[in-house]
């Protein structure tokens, strides 16, 4: 007899003599069981909620139709399904290309041994020569000869985490896209923009970009962020299972990174520009809204320096992954650090703590004035002209008469302390509770005048 993979020698089959309750036998015999219960917690929750999403659509469209403004429905469904669908496709594109990127500038790495040493060499431009040199440190001798190695042979996992990163980056695009979609009016507004013909105070512009322009700025800045971020991440990760993988760092990897990291940066400085247009309508003063006294005087110049900053960082870090210039770099980054910390929260603070607030009047009059010009625009009165009146000593009917839509605009109740009022003297009747009071208009005709049907009067 032959011996083989499950026997003794003898020819005595053991996976044969094993008991069938056990393994792959048990799970055969309660695969029903959990097949039932991945659809009852899976499935069935999951078409419930497909069919109260597919009952509110019906119902919302019916509704919409019913009232004339289907047109309405159907292009805020349109917009959303199609913005979402650029939103996926985009973001899913972009985060491909660089991992494909990554895979075509990093060798594919094959069984190797791996050393911690050995990988921390591999970001020096100086590699270690190999060998200790002779000596003395602290009283004991130095060893001599090549530097020990502890290694351990690890696989090819590139292709394994390259469709890893692919599912989440799917993940990241549908998520992206979702929030394409939910700011469909955003992108709907600036598409159909209209100019107001009137510019705000601070700035020059017209109101219209504040309203329509300046919000899509700031969805795509948020938008180029996530991507970057995410790209950043996954062609890290690829790069960093490579070089352990034992494959080199070629340069131009090295540039990829830095061009990710200075793209990243450069969208930061987008967003300080955005920032400083958003004082228009900010109301980080706590007086009023709109562009105060320090905002103009130090937060404009703070936010523009570090727009510069971190233009010139995202340019040094491109050209450091180039020729590994550190001193550079560091210098940029250090000062990109320092003029965030000193002028972004320290001198605005500094501005108004000493400047604004031993003379607020006098300071912040101009930017208030501005304030008070722009909301009479808003609501229409920046036209009217101011008229004295006198009041009269005593009310004749003829002055009721003559002020009767006045009179009819007239509350008999008011709401404020009517709801405690009621709540006070019906509070013996537990079984009911006032939750609210509402005022109404309620118009009455004289009854003689609607004989001989009086129906219509009650």
């Amino acid at each position: 007899m032959t011996s083989g993979p499950g026997s003794d020698g003898g020819g005595r089959d053991w996976n044969r003599s094993l008991p069938r309750s056990g393994g792959w036998g048990e799970y055969r015999q309660y695969r029903g069981w959990i097949i039932v219960a991945i659809v009852v917690f899976v499935g069935l929750p999951l078409l419930a909620s497909l069919a109260v999403a597919a009952i509110t659509f019906a119902t919302d469209a019916i509704w919409y139709q019913s009232v004339g403004y289907a047109s309405v429905f159907w292009t805020r469904i349109g917009s959303q399904a199609l913005y979402f669908a650029l939103g996926t496709a985009g973001a899913f594109l972009l985060l491909w290309i660089n991992l494909w990127l990554a895979g075509r500038l990093m060798p594919k790495g094959k069984l190797r041994s791996f050393s911690l040493d050995d990988f921390m060499d591999r970001f020096n431009p100086e590699r270690y020569a190999g060998a200790f040199t002779g000596g003395q440190f602290d009283g004991a001798p130095r060893r001599t000869g090549p530097r020990p190695v502890q290694s351990v042979e690890i696989p090819d996992i590139n292709r394994p985490i390259f469709w890893a990163l692919i599912v989440v980056g799917a993940l990241v695009a549908i998520a992206l896209g979702a929030l394409m979609a939910s700011s469909w009016s955003t992108i709907q507004l600036f598409i159909h923009r209209t100019p107001f013909g009137q510019v705000d105070p601070t700035f020059g512009k017209d109101i219209s970009f504040y309203l329509f322009e300046l919000p899509l700025f700031r969805l795509l800045q948020s938008y180029a962020n996530v991507i970057l971020m995410v790209s950043l991440i996954f062609v890290g990760l690829r790069y960093l299972i490579g070089a352990i993988s034992g494959a080199s760092m070629p340069t131009l990897a090295r540039v990829h990174l830095g061009a990710l990291v200075m793209l990243l940066l450069w969208t930061f400085a987008i967003g300080n520009q955005l920032d400083k247009l958003e004082l228009v309508y900010s109301n980080q003063s706590g007086v009023f809204t709109g562009v105060s006294y320090a905002d103009a005087n130090a937060k404009f110049l703070a936010l523009d320096a570090t727009t510069i900053v971190a233009a010139f960082a995202g340019a040094f870090v491109l050209v450091f992954a180039y020729t590994r210039w550190r001193i550079p770099l560091a210098l940029t980054l250090v000062t990109w650090v320092g003029v965030n910390a000193v002028l972004g929260f320290a001198y605005p603070q500094l501005v108004q703590q000493l400047t604004v607030n031993p003379n607020a009047k006098v300071q912040e009059s101009p930017y208030i004035k501005n304030n008070l010009d722009m909301t009479r625009l808003a609501f229409g009165i920046d036209k009217w002209t101011v008229q004295s009146f006198t009041p009269q000593a005593k009310v004749t009917q003829s002055t009721l008469d003559a002020a009767q839509p006045t009179i009819q605009n007239l509350r008999l109740w008011d709401y404020r302390p009517l709801q405690p009022s009621l709540t006070q003297t019906q509070l013996l009747r537990n079984y009911y509770a006032f939750a609210d009071i509402d005022v109404d208009r309620y118009t009455f005709t004289d009854p003689a005048s609607c004989a001989p049907n009086p129906a219509p009067c009650v």
